[in-house]
């Protein structure tokens, strides 16, 4: 396209040479286009906006027209051989020292804001990747074209020198850089071959409708909403294409070429219109320390010390000042060193104190978790023992009737390796709280948890109490330990059938549901009526609810649930039973963070 467009400009401009030569007085206005970025998308529109601007200039001028990329046209642009440029916005920022100035920007269907007309899009392979933040794209690979500017991967580093506060030069382990061609990058993005892409606003768009090429399977980073911009975008959007006048244009010559651009008809969706805030632009050069900031760091160190001479002799003086005064204060030093030497024995004194009181603490905690493990290996191991014990009777009276006795063995056999397994598993998790092992930090589908436990209950348990289980949808997932866990629910089930142990028809529900950003579980039974002092003593000391009960069961639950970083709480139920509400906290990326942060803390 870029070619075809070049023909029909060159065909335009020998007709504005012959219209030139008739004239020998005409005045030559020399205009720089860029090349890079979406240019195709925009020759139609700047085959008709040479056409007026000739038009406008009248026989007395003649247009020369030159077709050039940024390092060709940043040489013109220095060298002074250019009247009228039309670039990208931060060519207009960038040699605004040297006497650029906008005089238009390039508006159209996609924005109603001048100021607000381009961006970038970061895309991810939303089948290979769950990435959501660029914090995760650190040491990965992106893939880009040179040719988009600043919509490619300038506008990804700015992004990330601001968000993350980092420098953004060496945050990829590699930059692939193909063609000015959408089609390319996401080839390059489905292959494998890149983490990370990054094209233009609106160009995935354009492509959409260009082509009939699979795009569900991608996937924006940081998307944005914009009033402004209807484009999908990930970067602050600022003003896009724009006309640039240089120093050689005269104020007549600059007004008439303004006027005629502000009065052309929109064309395929586009027009001319007036940006008046390039603030995104400056940050942009600001974070990637270009244009008028470049200079700021690239001075010499003799540069720099000229500047601030003054600074240094101050500096210098002050720590003369400084010698000074560690002399006098090694006087001092010396005169209270008996001082301080009584007071260092004191000390010394009142430490040997605080690390006998400090091991006297240790032990009542060594003795509170003991009592804690004690509690848990005799609560729990008594149900897998029942079981294997109801098991062994259930095999010994079968085998006095060999015929019946041999598919009951299997299943028995099986329920015996099974409840073993458990009874193994609750001995080695004592062991690793004596030993303060702790595996809670590893991701679990809580529905699934949710549903082992109601099918291990419904093995071990003497009757058959069903359990209503409702799901509310959502992403269940959590951090914890998966045993643990299961003990929570399956204890609180057990708890269920043991309240409703006077009722025919005992049953119990299940409600799981996402709250914010914990997921929520209830668990209730219409077993017999509680008062709000029983539910208060539950809910302060753990009390029983059974005549019978020590209380030990709801304190382990509710130490397990604070282990997980969750909260317990007790309430009547509807059916005038006891509900039991468990909060966790679900799986986000805040989450995440302060809990890589408590985990370092605990460690």
């Amino acid at each position: 396209m870029k070619k075809l467009l070049l023909l029909v400009f060159s065909v335009v401009l020998s007709v504005y040479s012959v219209i030139a030569l008739s004239n020998v007085n005409s005045r030559v206005v020399q205009i720089g286009i860029s090349t890079s970025g979406t240019f195709s998308d925009y020759e139609d529109f700047l085959i008709k906006t040479i056409s007026d601007l000739q038009g406008a200039l009248t026989s007395r001028y003649s247009l020369r027209v030159m077709f050039l990329n940024d390092e060709e046209l940043a040489k013109e642009i220095k060298e002074n051989r250019l009247d009228l440029v039309i670039a990208p916005s931060s060519f207009a920022r960038t040699y605004i020292l040297q006497g650029a100035r906008d005089i238009a920007s390039l508006d159209h269907e996609n924005s109603t804001n001048t100021n607000r007309a381009e961006s970038s899009v970061f895309l991810v392979d939303g089948e290979r990747t769950k990435a959501t933040t660029l914090q995760e794209m650190q040491g990965k690979t992106v893939v880009t074209s040179k040719e988009f500017g600043l919509s490619g991967l300038a506008s990804l580093l700015s992004t990330i020198a601001e968000q993350l506060k980092v420098k953004p030069d060496n945050f990829f382990k590699d930059i692939i850089y193909v063609p000015a061609n959408l089609s390319d990058v996401l080839r390059t993005l489905k292959e494998g071959k890149a983490d990370l892409a990054v094209v233009p606003a609106c160009s995935l768009e354009r492509y959409s409708q260009q082509t009939t090429d699979d795009t569900g399977w991608l996937r924006i980073l940081l998307p944005r909403q914009d009033e402004s911009l209807s484009c999908m975008h990930s970067a602050a959007p600022f003003p896009g294409i724009t006309v640039i006048s240089m120093p050689s244009l005269s104020p007549y010559e600059s007004k008439t070429i303004t006027t005629a651009l502000l009065g052309m008809d929109e064309t395929d969706g586009m027009t001319w219109g007036v940006a008046t805030d390039f603030s995104a632009i400056d940050r942009i050069l600001q974070n990637l320390r270009n244009g008028p900031w470049q200079k700021d760091f690239s001075q010499t160190i003799t540069e720099f010390a000229k500047a601030y001479w003054k600074w240094f002799a101050a500096t210098v003086a002050f720590i003369l000042l400084l010698i000074l005064h560690s002399i006098r204060s090694e006087f001092i030093v010396r005169k209270r060193t008996e001082e301080l030497s009584k007071a260092l024995e004191q000390q010394k004194l009142l430490h040997k104190e605080a690390n006998l009181a400090n091991r006297r603490y240790e032990k009542l905690q060594k003795i509170s978790v003991i009592g804690q493990m004690s509690s848990l290996f005799a609560h729990e191991l008594r149900q897998p023992l029942n079981a294997i014990n109801c098991y062994a009777n259930g095999l010994r009276r079968f085998l006095k009737n060999p015929e019946k006795a041999k598919a009951f063995i299997d299943k028995g056999i099986e329920g015996i390796e099974a409840e073993a397994e458990r009874a193994s598993a609750i001995v080695e998790q004592v062991r690793n709280y004596a030993k303060n092992k702790s595996s809670r930090q590893n991701q679990q589908d809580l529905k699934e948890i949710l549903q082992r436990s109601i099918a291990d209950f419904q093995t071990t348990s003497v009757g058959d109490m069903p359990v209503h289980f409702m799901d509310h949808g959502g992403d269940h997932v959590i951090r914890g330990e998966e045993f643990e866990l299961e003990l929570i629910f399956t204890n609180l089930l057990r708890n269920a059938a043991q309240a409703q142990s006077h009722l025919k028809s005992a049953v119990a529900w299940m409600e799981v549901s996402n709250v914010g950003p914990y997921v929520q579980i209830e668990i209730w039974d219409k077993g017999p009526a509680l008062s709000e002092e029983k539910i208060k003593e539950i809910s302060l000391i753990g009390d029983s609810t059974k005549a019978e009960g020590m209380g030990l069961g709801l304190s382990i639950i509710r130490t397990l649930v604070q282990a997980h970083s969750g909260e317990t709480r007790f309430s009547k139920s509807e059916q005038s039973g006891l509900k039991v509400t468990i909060l966790l906290p679900l799986i986000t990326s805040k989450n995440n963070q302060q809990e890589e942060q408590n985990a370092q803390n605990n460690n």
